[in-house]
């Protein structure tokens, strides 16, 4: 049977579950969860699973790394820690800026996180084809005037 034959019933159905599968979100499952701070729990299971991305506010490095990273912050009451994390769409670990959320034993859970830029290290954002022509930087790689251009 080719995919034209199909009845429409079955390849919307078959459809709706895939759409179903892909936007719902994942439910972690953990043991022992009131032993271990929540914090903590998030910031391992972000090393683990990365993180999946729900803002477009966020400023990756341009200097040639295949999977991107970035690197958050979480705070909570007494805890305070940086993790550098792999960006994966397929993460249970959801970051919007402000916070990580994710789904642990059929409950939403959130901490407070942010993304933590070390200036010293970050190349400054230019604004102009002169600024990529004195510095060679990474946006003039890109083929443009900088970022935002």
């Amino acid at each position: 049977m080719t995919a034209s034959e199909r009845p429409p019933l079955e390849r919307t159905a078959r459809f709706e579950k895939m759409a179903n599968r892909v936007t719902a979100k994942p439910d972690i499952e953990l043991r022992n969860v009131d032993k271990v701070s929540i914090e903590e729990i998030f910031r391992l299971g972000v090393l683990h699973d990365g993180i999946r991305l729900l803002t477009s506010e966020i400023r990756f490095p341009i200097l040639g790394q295949v999977v991107p990273r970035v690197e958050i912050e979480i705070t909570g009451p007494g805890f305070e820690k940086k993790v550098t994390v792999r960006v994966n769409q397929n993460s249970p670990f959801f970051f919007d800026g402000m916070s990580v959320k994710a789904r642990i034993n059929g409950e939403d859970r959130e901490v407070a996180a942010t993304q933590f830029v070390d200036e010293k290290r970050a190349r400054p954002a230019c604004t102009t084809s002169a600024c990529c022509a004195r510095t060679a930087c990474a946006a003039s790689s890109l083929g443009g005037d900088g970022p935002g251009t």
